[in-house]
């Protein structure tokens, strides 16, 4: 009785792991969905909001202050944009994301320097990923898509 018990129970276990290993390897051949093409994030409202509700923001700034993943041409290109439509005179700092942060960044500097001034602080990011990390570093997020970039650690 023993026997067929610790029997069954080896049975039963193999098959939860088969279960779990097919599922397990489906799973991984399922690429995740891709977040949305772009979205802006308002991070003191939690609303997203269009590029135009972005670009009246920073008109009303005294700073625009636009961080960017270094190797994303998309989110170079994104700035580019922004400022030539942004049309006004005044500061603005093109920087990687590090360098926007509120925390200790640029922004820190200016609010030492000018406690009253107006300071937005765009971080760009590839995903939603980085998100909840991402609430206290900048006022806003403009998520995108990551480029495709090759596996450094492929052979030739």
């Amino acid at each position: 009785m023993v026997m067929s018990l610790r029997g069954g129970l080896w049975t039963l276990l193999g098959c939860v792991l088969g279960a779990c290993l097919t599922l397990g390897l489906s799973a991984c051949s399922t690429p995740p969905p891709e977040p949305a093409a772009e979205q802006i994030l308002d991070l003191a409202s939690g609303q997203l909001i269009s590029r135009d509700q972005l670009l009246a923001s920073l008109r009303a700034s005294d700073y625009v202050l636009l961080g960017e993943q270094h190797d994303n041409p998309h989110h170079h290109a994104l700035r580019g944009a922004l400022l030539a439509d942004l049309q006004r005179p005044g500061a603005a700092v093109v920087a990687g994301n590090g360098h926007v942060h509120r925390d200790y960044g640029v922004p820190h500097l200016i609010a030492a320097w000018q406690p009253a001034a107006k300071v937005i602080s765009i971080g760009f990011l590839e995903s939603t990923d980085d998100l909840a990390a991402s609430r206290q570093l900048y006022t806003h997020v403009w998520m995108t898509t990551a480029p495709h970039r090759d596996d450094p650690c492929a052979r030739p």
